[in-house]
């Protein structure tokens, strides 16, 4: 191997997975979101277990 060769094979092995741990790092959701979803998920929760008294009624 010449010396271009383990310099880009090294250069290769830093990089992916600094790359791939920037992704995640960036992929991760804003903690107001994500209370935001969990609230609109306890709603649509409770919506759908709460009976509507007045749907027999129609």
């Amino acid at each position: 191997m010449d010396v271009v060769t383990v310099v880009l094979l090294v250069t290769n092995l830093l990089l992916w997975p600094a790359l791939g741990y920037l992704a995640i790092k960036g992929a991760r959701k804003d903690p107001e979101i994500e209370q935001l979803e969990h609230q609109l998920k306890t709603f649509n929760h409770y919506r759908d277990t709460v009976k509507n008294p007045f749907q027999d009624a129609a």
